[in-house]
């Protein structure tokens, strides 16, 4: 919940290096969850730009 709170309250997209001991403790299929909650948390990102832009 931490690397998520983290990503909504940047203006910037996540490094590797910001949230890697956020990550150490978690095991292979919660690193999965949260990387697939960061990818969806993307394209909604990248479809609001579009849609805010006329693009889509």
């Amino acid at each position: 919940m931490t690397i998520l709170n983290r990503r909504t309250t940047r203006s910037v997209d996540l490094v590797e290096d910001y949230v890697a001991g956020d990550l150490a403790p978690l095991d292979v299929p919660d690193q999965m969850t949260l990387f697939i909650a960061l990818f969806c948390m993307f394209g909604t990102k990248v479809g609001a730009i579009k849609t805010a832009n006329g693009i889509e």
